[in-house]
């Protein structure tokens, strides 16, 4: 088995390896003395658990959850100038995500109303002095266009 998986050679439990192989193709039935406690060798073919994804309801979907949360502390800061500076990211961050996932509509109103809903009219953009990062409308990562082929 060794010549066959030379791959197995640099490993540093590579005779431990080969002898919990031996015992799992011999279907656990060589009644020999292993120079290894082969109990463990079950644990090889095993697959973990799957992982637990976090699952709530978010009420804007090309906004996303993390921006939901930030809707949250928004509300909850004191005013000054450490919310302002989280409002301004927040929204050009709204504005990427309307650029990347609301089908290239990049509206400064749409943010601003939608900022001031989601956080019960807290925070309230003037967008007469505001302005926002360029954006440009971008297709998102892994979207591919239909061509004809000639």
């Amino acid at each position: 088995m060794e010549t066959k998986v030379t791959q197995v050679r640099d490993s540093s439990d590579s005779e431990r390896t080969l002898w919990d192989h031996l015992y799992l193709m011999s279907g656990k039935q060589l009644d020999i003395d292993w120079p290894f406690d082969v109990s463990e060798a079950e644990n090889l073919h095993s697959k973990p658990e799957p992982v637990k994804l976090p699952q709530s309801k978010i009420r804007q979907r090309h906004y996303g959850k993390l921006i939901e949360e930030l809707f949250e502390k928004l509300k909850q800061m004191p005013a000054g100038g450490e919310r302002d500076e989280l409002a301004r990211l927040t929204a050009n961050q709204m504005k990427r995500d309307l650029a990347t996932w609301g089908h290239g509509s990049i509206d400064d109103e749409k943010v601003a109303d939608d900022l001031a809903r989601f956080t019960d009219g807290v925070i309230q953009l003037d967008l007469k002095n505001f302005t926002f990062e360029k954006v440009s409308a971008a297709k998102p990562e892994g979207v591919k266009t239909k061509k004809k082929k000639k």
